[in-house]
């Protein structure tokens, strides 16, 4: 064996890189919570239309968040808290592992809105000429989340409390 260090640097740099992704992350992951509560604030004002009922509306409202541009906001969390994850190996640290985990939830939660709403634009959007853009935008968001998902939950099977 040799006496070299890791290619990523000695321990203490590894440290410090774990700490560097763990705080971009939260702070990503912060972002992106702001602005999912941006948007159930809109849908908590949604009153009902003459196209719409109310709750057609809010799920509509809600689907913003589940879009491919807007759904690329929890992957910033999900890469940052999975890399260091897989840098921290057993060392780990408690806000790394619930910032990999609530960005797993988070992600699971984006998922299930947009099958919501996907299911919603099926049912509602029948006589629609942008029926089938309008789900094929939900179906990206769906695959995008479900993405954020399965690498949290990759890097979550690598640790030590797995």
């Amino acid at each position: 064996m040799s006496d070299q260090p890791p290619p990523w640097g000695p321990p203490s740099s590894r440290t410090d890189i774990v700490r560097t992704l763990t705080t971009f992350g939260a702070l990503t992951y912060l972002a992106w919570l702001i602005f999912l509560f941006r948007q159930v604030e809109r849908v908590l004002r949604v009153s009902e239309q003459r196209f719409a009922g109310e709750w057609d509306q809010r799920i509509e409202v809600l689907s913003f968040a589940i879009l491919p541009p807007n759904t690329l906001l929890i992957l910033a969390p999900a890469g940052a808290a999975a890399a260091a994850t897989w840098l921290a190996g057993s060392d780990q640290q408690l806000e790394l592992a619930i910032l990999l985990r609530i960005t797993r939830w988070s992600a699971n939660l984006m998922a299930a809105i947009a099958v919501v709403s996907a299911f919603s634009t099926i049912l509602n959007d029948s006589g629609s000429p942008t029926r089938v853009g309008d789900l094929g935008l939900r179906i990206g968001g769906i695959l995008v989340a479900v993405a954020a998902s399965k690498l949290c939950r990759g890097a979550e099977r690598t640790t030590p409390s797995a």
